[in-house]
């Protein structure tokens, strides 16, 4: 595994002020590679960096969903309608729609 040019802190460091790399980690804007005799053992990220990071994945499998189903529909893949995803009676219900639920 490539290791990143990202600071890094022991497990001695962490252990003995665990604050201090949380902190060093926010005010850095980036992952803290903790170290176990020189070799990364984990990645210390602040609360703001895993909400980006879990964000931008989210935002990269939503654009690959939408890029695979561009590349099935304009190579002439084969589509189905509802009933053979949902069944009969989900396919042919009729929606219910409650005006109080704020999707209106």
């Amino acid at each position: 595994m490539k290791h990143l040019e990202v600071p890094t802190r022991t497990i001695n460091d962490l252990k003995r002020s665990p604050q201090a790399v949380f902190e060093q980690a926010q005010a850095a804007d980036t992952g803290i590679y903790i170290l176990n005799h020189t070799t990364p053992a984990s990645v210390v990220l602040s609360v703001t960096g895993y909400e980006n990071l879990v964000k931008k994945k989210e935002d990269l499998q939503d654009q690959l969903f939408d890029l695979e189903a561009l590349a099935r529909k304009s190579h002439g893949g084969p589509t189905c309608t509802d009933e053979p995803v949902c069944g009969h009676a989900l396919a042919n219900a009729q929606p219910k729609i409650n005006p109080q639920d704020g999707w209106e």
